[in-house]
């Protein structure tokens, strides 16, 4: 039996790998400190509603939602 419990993310603790997971989404794994620096951290991001499912505590799935 698998049970998912979504996780709010925290930008101290979750930040590097919500960075590393998206930099291997779209751009082989690089340019992770850009992601963090940019795309997620010092952005619209936010940070309560977003969402992290973990599989044996490495980061699978990342749901972040953008406030424009």
């Amino acid at each position: 039996m698998i049970i998912l419990k979504p996780v709010i993310p925290d930008p101290e603790i979750h930040l590097p790998a919500i960075g590393q997971l998206t930099a291997e989404a779209f751009s082989d794994g690089q340019y992770v400190e850009f992601y963090c620096d940019n795309f997620i951290g010092n952005s619209h991001y936010d940070w309560s509603v977003s969402r992290l499912i973990f599989d044996d505590g490495k980061l699978v799935h990342h749901w972040g939602v953008w406030g424009y």
